[in-house]
């Protein structure tokens, strides 16, 4: 049996990677959502899906870990510790320059160093509250206010020098499912803008993995493996490691949709079933 919490409006939405995997599912496990946050609702089950939206609660993740023997995608103790941008201090060799902070002076060190970085929020998605800021342009245009203000809104800033390839190029999510990688989709921005997401009018287009790809894939398998992440989307821009994405991942859907197939769907369906078979032997 295959537990999933969620809302009643994502279970309903055919849009969404959640009611897209469990329709799949529900041919070959029984299916039960559940709408409230109450971990003892999952008994019984041999997997659980936690696709509750963000901000996520914490006490219920850390709840279910406790509540029930099955495999919880994801488990609430690695999206705690390691959330979207969290992890990324793991891979410094992979990624673009990175400073994780608290501090405006260090912020603004950080843009002054690079010449034109991006500030983003730890607990952000969808591109939500990301900004650009440009060493020329500190002190001017207020965008000495724009750091104070970000750090006062979101507490902590993840600093990234800017990636020019993001603009031409967009941002590719590879997806991982059992520790495998499944399929591919690069989301571009729309014209005269950074941020990649589709609700900011970026496009989906099928994509294939790199020998890069592969090199960081090959780096980071083994974490997800040691913390027993079983979906995770690992975003690559340009030839870096932009961020890894395990508290809600999405993006299988999609990736199907662009490649014109279910393989994506089809192997999470087969890695779970082969899960299964192997808890029952």
């Amino acid at each position: 049996m295959i537990s999933c919490y969620t809302t009643q409006q994502i279970a309903a939405d055919p849009l969404s990677d959640t009611r897209y995997l469990m329709k799949a599912l529900r041919r070959d496990f029984e299916v039960r959502f559940h709408f409230e946050p109450d971990p003892w609702l999952s008994r019984g089950a041999d997997v659980v899906f936690d696709r509750f939206p963000v901000p996520m609660n914490h006490g219920f993740a850390c709840g279910l870990d406790d509540a029930t023997d099955a495999l919880v995608i994801n488990n609430g103790d690695a999206r705690i510790r390691f959330g979207s941008k969290q992890s990324l201090a793991l891979w410094p060799h992979l990624t673009a320059p990175t400073l994780i902070t608290e501090e405006a002076a260090e912020v603004r060190a950080f843009v002054d160093r690079h010449g034109w970085a991006v500030l983003k929020p730890v607990g952000g998605h969808k591109g939500q509250g990301v900004i650009q800021l440009r060493s020329s342009e500190l002190g001017r245009n207020g965008s000495g206010d724009a750091i104070a203000a970000f750090l006062g809104t979101h507490g902590t800033a993840v600093a990234q020098s800017f990636v020019p390839d993001v603009l031409t190029h967009g941002d590719k999510r590879i997806n991982v499912f059992g520790f495998e990688v499944i399929s591919a989709v690069t989301t571009r921005p729309a014209e005269g803008s950074f941020i990649c997401h589709e609700s900011s009018g970026g496009t989906a287009h099928a994509d294939e993995i790199s020998a890069r790809d592969e090199h960081i894939v090959s780096e980071v398998l083994p974490f997800l493996r040691e913390h027993d992440i079983w979906w995770a989307g690992i975003d690559v821009i340009g030839p870096y490691l932009g961020e890894i994405n395990i508290t809600t991942p999405t993006m299988i859907r999609r990736a199907d949709e662009a490649h014109g197939s279910t393989r994506g769907r089809d192997l999470v369906v087969r890695r779970l079933a082969e899960f299964c078979m192997g808890e029952q032997q």
